[in-house]
């Protein structure tokens, strides 16, 4: 779904027509963006979506630290490998105690602090590729043709996720003066949040599936030793 679908649907939830909608006396195309862009940025934010999943390639210079991902969420980077070995992440006070005792150290360690991404570059040389996985921010819809959350591939991938940002922005819109609907407006908001979770359910399912190497899903007990 793409960000003029959305708003021609949330018209139509409306009763607005949309190739007329600067006569409807009701909402302008202005508050009707405002309010997708808003259930867009309510709904990304609800769970950890795959979606939200993001990496980053660096090319390694002799620096101690590098901006950090402007499009990442601070503090999201759990995995970072460089040259493809795995650093380990320390806090930031961790990492600067470390180096304050041992400064010629080649420990294979990163952290962050303040929207920088601290590399021990004693364990890399210069012109190594740095991968940086970690969570995206939110985009701002601007163009009717960009793309909502959940259609991460192409607008004619998706799921039902789009249509729950429809209805939070529907809802939004019962909320404001100009409907003044609030009775609606919780329903709809409800409908909305019930299409996230089962969602979610279905992708904490899946995860759930997932066996990491060495380390069984279950424990299991044996009674017969």
């Amino acid at each position: 779904m793409q960000f003029l679908e959305a708003q021609e649907t949330v018209c139509d939830l409306l009763g607005i027509e949309y190739s007329s909608i600067s006569q409807n006396g009701q909402f302008s195309l202005d508050e009707i963006k405002e309010a997708i862009s808003r259930a867009a940025k309510r709904a990304w934010s609800y769970k950890k979506w795959d979606i939200k999943e993001g990496s980053k390639k660096i090319t390694a210079i002799d620096t101690e630290y590098y901006d950090y991902p402007n499009d990442f969420v601070a503090g999201s980077i759990k995995i970072l490998r460089v040259a493809g070995k795995k650093y380990d992440k320390l806090s930031y006070e961790a990492y600067q105690k470390h180096f304050e005792e041992n400064s010629n150290s080649t420990d294979k360690y990163f952290a962050e602090y303040a929207r920088f991404l601290f590399v021990n570059k004693n364990a890399y040389s210069v012109g190594d590729e740095i991968d940086a996985y970690g969570k995206k921010r939110s985009t701002k819809l601007s163009d009717d043709g960009d793309p909502l959350p959940f259609s991460p591939d192409s607008d004619d991938e998706e799921n039902s996720g789009n249509d729950a940002i429809v209805l939070l922005a529907y809802s939004y819109l019962l909320l404001s003066s100009k409907k003044k609907n609030p009775s609606k407006a919780r329903l709809v908001k409800v409908d909305a949040f019930e299409v996230l979770d089962e969602i979610w359910a279905e992708m904490d399912a899946n995860r759930m599936r997932e066996k990491n190497k060495g380390r069984p899903l279950f424990k299991y007990i044996n009674f017969f030793q």
